[in-house]
């Protein structure tokens, strides 16, 4: 993980703050497992921030960032761009997502060869599906058969949970693994680098407010100490 550039003493200066908007960008994965339970707490200790959330992909995302004014982003193998860095990296544990009942979803652990061997759903940005693919071809010896590709990581679980998939996902664990009954999560015992690591960035071309700070500088923290 990279440092976050933040540090507690300063997140308690910053609490004086008592009213403003953040505007954050996010994937709907990371919104619904992150940023949600994150919400409670920050927006009790702080009634009179508003927090703007903008659900898309990453290439939107990215491409927007300037027009929307986000004062954060989180995205997974996020690239270098010119107008913003990376305040903190988190690596995450990658799963295999998987029918409740699934073959696969009594076990410990698993592999990414054993998962080539079932329909895929995968998220179609595609530096991170071929590097999946690419990967899982490599051991297993064959080309996995993707039937479902999509920019929405909630809508994946959905088709994972009707039996017609299976996927591979980064995932939080503990109090902030997403929870359904329908569905197992089954750590895969490669690593995929890149491709499960979050990152979270923010703009260098103007000067953020103190709403702003307090909001990234408090959910960084949450997350270094649920990811470390």
């Amino acid at each position: 993980m990279r440092e976050v550039s933040i540090g507690i003493s300063e997140i308690d200066d910053l609490r004086k703050v008592r009213r403003g908007k953040v505007r954050v960008g996010s994937p709907d994965m990371l919104a619904i497992d992150a940023i949600a339970p994150f919400l409670r707490k920050f927006l009790e200790d702080n009634p009179r921030i508003e927090v703007d959330v903008r659900i898309a992909d990453k290439a939107e995302l990215l491409a927007n960032h300037e027009r929307l004014q986000f004062d954060l982003l989180l995205s997974f193998n996020t690239p270098q761009l010119i107008g913003l860095k990376v305040l903190a990296e988190f690596k995450m544990q990658s799963y295999a997502v998987v029918p409740a009942g699934h073959p696969i979803s009594a076990k410990d652990f698993t592999s990414l060869a054993e998962c080539a061997q079932f329909p895929l759903a995968l998220i179609n940005d595609p530096a991170v599906k071929e590097g999946i693919l690419t990967r899982m071809e490599a051991t297993a010896g064959f080309k996995p058969r993707v039937v479902v590709t999509t920019n929405s990581y909630a809508f994946m679980r959905e088709v994972v949970a009707s039996g017609s998939a299976i996927s591979i996902q980064a995932a939080f664990e503990g109090e902030l693994r997403y929870r359904n009954p329908e569905l197992a999560y089954v750590p895969i015992r490669e690593s995929l680098g890149r491709f499960s690591t979050l990152g979270c960035l923010v703009p260098v071309s103007r000067r953020l407010s103190a709403a702003a700070d307090l909001f990234i500088g408090s959910i960084t923290a949450s997350l270094a100490s649920r990811l470390a």
